[in-house]
């Protein structure tokens, strides 16, 4: 298996603020991979809401990532060219087919000893080590187009075990040169494959890009939020917040809000939702479900009636449980509210 090596190398590692709380310390942590200059350089830069945990972390790269891009590119282009199929096959997705692709290709791994030289990765019986997840990262951006989609052919190729349909699927996607209809059917059913098994990140990262392969932006924006749900359910909520950005899914964005302690975001945003959902009528519901579906009916159809909304109360968006007793809520300014009970009264209803 290849890995990075542990990116802390010492008391010299710049530390976070005092002032920042335990999560939004953790969420700096992850999303600077560990790297503690990173962290201290993404801290520095955060706005008054994200450094109180309300808004989702930038996605940025460090400074010190443009260091470790010269770096890659003082090496024998040969050197390059091993680590890039590592890091390939490493990120954003490990898919631990590298070995067997200098295998297949019978490729000359000497040149590894100029990294080794450099400090910037060595080689292992299990494959190559980085120095560090940025190093990783540098060695596969600084590459050419070509020669990323060459690496990424190469690993789809040698993936043919049980069970690596969906690493496969991978590849071939990023080795795509534009928009597919039907890699993205393929990335769509890996997807499924991978949240089947229980692996969300997978699942996250093969449905964001069949939404980058995706033509129609109706279709781009409903895998977007499919990927938001798996980013979330990976434990990754700043990556699920900012995919969920790029959609005008305001009711999962609203959900992932108020599941991130954000209450009042979460209301603006269940209230669009709601309102919108009013002016549209009937339509398709958010990729994410918080409750079971229901079977359909099997007597004949009733008519269309409003949408139900969030249970959220607060002034002119009010919303009250239905007569019907299904719990759901619809908005109060719907005509038919309040309903009465037999003696006449009123009855009120609580959200």
């Amino acid at each position: 298996m290849v890995t990075s090596a542990n990116p802390v190398r010492g008391p010299a590692q710049p530390e976070l603020g005092p002032s920042l709380s335990e999560g939004v310390r953790v969420r700096i942590l992850r999303t600077a991979h560990g790297d503690r200059r990173a962290a201290a350089e993404l801290a520095s830069a955060l706005t008054e809401r994200q450094l109180a945990g309300l808004d989702p972390l930038p996605a940025q790269p460090p400074v010190l990532l443009r260091a470790y891009r010269q770096e890659v590119r003082a090496l024998p282009d040969t050197t390059r060219r091993l680590l890039l199929l590592a890091a390939a096959d490493q990120y954003p997705v490990d898919t631990h087919a590298f070995l067997r692709a200098v295998t297949a290709t019978r490729l000359d791994t000497r040149p590894l000893v100029s990294a080794e030289v450099a400090g910037v990765a060595h080689a292992t019986a299990g494959g190559i080590v980085f120095r560090d997840p940025w190093t990783r990262i540098a060695a596969y951006e600084t590459a050419s187009v070509t020669d990323r989609r060459a690496v990424h052919l190469l690993l789809a190729r040698v993936l043919r075990g049980e069970g690596e349909s969906p690493r496969r699927s991978w590849h071939r996607g990023a080795a795509a040169l534009g928009p597919s209809r039907r890699l993205a059917a393929e990335l769509r059913a890996a997807a499924h494959t991978a949240r089947t098994a229980g692996d969300h990140a997978l699942a996250c990262a093969l449905v964001e890009r069949a939404a980058a392969l995706s033509p129609e932006p109706s279709e781009r924006a409903r895998l977007l939020a499919r990927a938001a749900a798996d980013a979330w359910r990976s434990g990754d909520a700043d990556r699920a917040r900012r995919l969920v950005a790029a959609t005008d899914d305001d009711a999962l964005g609203g959900l992932l809000a108020l599941r991130a302690g954000n209450a009042t975001d979460a209301f603006d945003a269940l209230l669009t939702a709601a309102v919108r959902s009013a002016e549209d009528g009937p339509g398709p519901v958010s990729s994410v479900r918080t409750t079971p579906s229901t079977p359909p009916s099997t007597s004949s159809p009733a008519p269309p009636k409003p949408r139900s909304t969030p249970a959220t109360c607060a002034g002119a968006g009010r919303r009250r449980p239905s007569p019907t007793g299904s719990g759901s809520c619809r908005p109060a300014r719907w005509a038919g509210w309040p309903p009465r009970s037999r003696a006449g009264t009123t009855t009120r209803g609580t959200c």
